[in-house]
This record gives C-alpha cells, sequence and structure tokens, in this order.
C-alpha cells in the first residue's frame, strides 16, 4: 500500500487494544511494518506478538542504561514493578526510516518527541492514544485482561494507569486520539486514515 510510513506511536492504558491493532496493522501494507521492540523486565505472558519485547534480567537492564544503550526507561506501573525500554538503535531507525510501531506508555513519548525535535525529524512520527475516555472503564479492561498469566498485577495496573489518558490530552504532543471501546474494525479504520493522512507518509 505504500513505500514509506511514519514512525507510529501507540500508547494507551493496558487492554486498550494497542497490541492487537498492532498485530493488523504490520499485516495492512505491502511495505515490511514491525514493532520497535521494547525491553522490559517482565515475565513474558506467552501472548506477545513477535518481535514486539526482548525480555532481560533486571540486571542486564540496568547494565544497557548505564552503558547508553536505551534511549529511555520507565516504570510505568509505579516502583517495585516491571522496567521498560527502548534501544536507541530501535528509535533512531524508526525516526529516520519509519515503517516501525512502537507501543509507549506514560513519559516515553515526550521524551521520544524531544529526541525528534533535536534531529528535526519530529515530524516523522504519529502519535495515536487508545482513549478509554470513561471514569467507570476498569471493568471493561480488567475482563479483557482476564486471560492473561499475570493476574496478580492487573489491580495495580488499573490503578496506576487511571489518570493515562487525561495525561495524554495535557501533554502538549501532536497525539491523534481514537475510541478504544468501539469494535476493532471500525478502531483500524480510523487509525488506517489516521496513518495514510500522515505528512510522513508516501
Amino acid at each position: 500500500m505504500a513505500t514509506a510510513l511514519p514512525f507510529i506511536v501507540f500508547t494507551g492504558r493496558p487492554a486498550a487494544g494497542k497490541s492487537s491493532i498492532l498485530e493488523v496493522i504490520c499485516s495492512e501494507f505491502d511495505t515490511p511494518i514491525k514493532p520497535a521492540k521494547s525491553t522490559t523486565t517482565r515475565k513474558s505472558r506467552g501472548d506477545e506478538k513477535d518481535g514486539e519485547y526482548d525480555f532481560v534480567s533486571e540486571q542486564t537492564f540496568h547494565k544497557m542504561d548505564a552503558e547508553g544503550f536505551l534511549a529511555w526507561k520507565a516504570q510505568p506501573y509505579g516502583p517495585s514493578t516491571p522496567w521498560y525500554g527502548t534501544t536507541l538503535e530501535e528509535v533512531q531507525s524508526g525516526l529516520r526510516y519509519g515503517n516501525r510501531i512502537a507501543i509507549l506508555s506514560r513519559d516515553s513519548p515526550s521524551m521520544l518527541y524531544a529526541m525528534a525535535k533535536k534531529l528535526g525529524l519530529e515530524r516523522r512520527i504519529c502519535y495515536i492514544h487508545f482513549d478509554t475516555g470513561k471514569e467507570d472503564v476498569d471493568h471493561i479492561l480488567r475482563e479483557r485482561m482476564k486471560e492473561r498469566t499475570d493476574q496478580d498485577r492487573v489491580s495495580a495496573q488499573l490503578f496506576e494507569s487511571r489518570n493515562w489518558d487525561g495525561d495524554a490530552r495535557a501533554s502538549g504532543l501532536p497525539y491523534h486520539f481514537v475510541n478504544a471501546l468501539q469494535p476493532q474494525r471500525i478502531l483500524l479504520a480510523r487509525i488506517l486514515r489516521i496513518i495514510t493522512r500522515h505528512p510522513a507518509f508516501n
């Protein structure tokens, strides 16, 4: 469908549907598009998409950070929870060549924007936030998460992410907001329109 796509960034609360849409998007274009791999200290749930995560020990993660391999690091669900990060290589490749989708949380999108602006590449990023839009949506997200193996962390994740929709709106970043609770086919069509109308798409 395209020869070049923007560096696509998905954000949103847990179980907002980001990974499911990522998998579909990666198959929608003739040009190869793949996840920008995240590095994390959490254990695999077994349902991750190929190339979505590198699972490492906490010791390895902090060694990578100390040696300058990570563009950023974060504990999006609070202290004593798993670390997440993205390597500089993944970020720089996505900014320069596009054809990447990254699932980021909390402060990472702002750090990406700052990095891109230094390189004059901020217009290559397409920010899409999966907005749950309701204060009483936790029961819907919890139902979506019922098959996950880390059930002991579900309540903590929902609690820690309760302000993420509002944080995205207040961030000042050029987000496109999509309704994460609508049927997937409608959500997908909306996201494809956003991507194909982005200035970096050609």
